[in-house]
């Protein structure tokens, strides 16, 4: 979104990227499932609470198409965010050499063609590459894909959609906006002179790895430039919403999106595993991780206990949610802090019930 002024505004600019970085080793062999973590199987089953006021444009999608394949148009944007061409430096950059060699290496080991191998140039795939390569191992060679972009359709629809949210704090005039636009962009986007282009090359030279870790310790944004090109999601509507309401004023209520959207348009990344890459990136003194961590906020000035460990706590985009409306089911609207307050309640609960119980079962597991 361009900024108020006539004038052109010159993007910030791109810090040089540092070395790539080793990285880390993955068991791909032990991989044999391609199914997407998260859904409702692990879900705290706390639905959405009667009498929200709700908006549902015109041309949303219904419950009853949530679950439809991802379609032409939906791989067609990815691949116009990124070439789909196998490119090792890059690969280094986005997941550190160690992981991009082992990369080549099961590529050879399965017979995975250089035309097809492009595939891992879409974050949603190279953070997934174990998975792709069970999925492409279980496929008799007749139906194996030829190309890049079959390798992704193929791919994205086996793996198929997750039901997801966003929550902003929006005035009606910023809601009308991003109807408009057709698109939720990533904050990065709303600074002046920084356009697609811009959050695609921040990509492009930090890497995958280092712009998911900048992302989860936000303080060091400087180091990629300041500019964020990812967007968070969350299949618990409780998360999103309990972190927007640090944004919510009189003027700006939380706007849920209740959203449809391709599993692999997503890093395949928990928290914890981004957090894991983080020592790589940010230094040593980032070396500790615990998997349950605690989230102030104004609708729960106490804290909410979130798992870091699961996929459902938040998923990690890059460059924007785009086709708005077709993945779009409802637009849920929280009148008031308190109405908000009351509705996260028993989710609440839920995850501090969780979090004793790991906390004890830590405890009895220890020598």
């Amino acid at each position: 979104m361009e900024g108020a002024s006539s004038k052109a505004v010159p993007p910030p600019p791109i810090p040089t990227p540092g070395p790539v970085v080793t990285g880390q080793e993955q068991a791909w062999t032990e991989v044999t499932s391609w199914e997407e973590p998260g859904g409702d199987r692990d879900s705290p089953q706390c639905p959405l609470p009667e009498g929200l006021s709700t908006i549902t444009p015109r041309r949303a999608r219904g419950q009853e198409n949530r679950d439809e394949s991802v379609s032409e148009a939906e791989v067609d944007w990815m691949a116009t965010q990124r070439p789909l061409v196998f490119d090792m430096a890059q690969l280094s950059r986005d997941y550190g050499e160690k992981e991009a060699t082992q990369m080549q290496q099961a590529m050879g080991e399965l017979g995975v063609p250089v035309a097809v191998a492009g595939v891992f140039a879409w974050p949603g795939v190279g953070s997934r590459w174990p998975r792709f390569l069970a999925w492409w191992k279980q496929l008799p060679l007749p139906e194996r894909p030829d190309s890049a972009r079959s390798a992704l359709l193929g791919f994205a629809r086996t793996v198929g959609r997750v039901r997801t949210f966003r929550a902003l704090a929006l005035d009606d005039a910023g809601l009308k906006r991003i109807l408009s636009e057709d698109e939720i962009f990533p904050s990065g986007r709303l600074r002046d002179g920084v356009d697609a282009a811009h959050l695609r090359r921040v990509v492009d030279t930090h890497g995958v790895a280092k712009v998911t870790v900048v992302r989860l310790y936000i303080s060091n944004m400087p180091k990629i430039g300041g500019v964020d090109p990812s967007i968070s999601l969350h299949d618990d509507w409780q998360t999103t919403s309990v972190i927007a309401s640090g944004y919510a004023s009189n003027a700006k209520k939380v706007n849920l999106f209740e959203l449809s959207v391709p599993a692999v348009e997503s890093v395949g990344w928990t928290l914890n595993e981004v957090a894991q890459r983080s020592c790589d990136h940010l230094g040593s003194q980032y070396a500790d991780h615990e998997r349950w961590f605690k989230f102030p906020s104004p609708a729960v000035p106490q804290g909410t206990w979130f798992d870091s460990m699961l996929q459902r706590t938040e998923r990690y985009g890059l460059y924007s949610v785009p086709h708005l409306h077709s993945r779009l089911m409802n637009i849920y609207v929280f009148d008031t802090l308190a109405q908000l307050k009351a509705a996260v309640n028993p989710f609440v609960k839920v995850m501090a019930e969780r979090q004793s119980a790991s906390a004890t079962h830590s405890r009895k597991a220890q020598p």
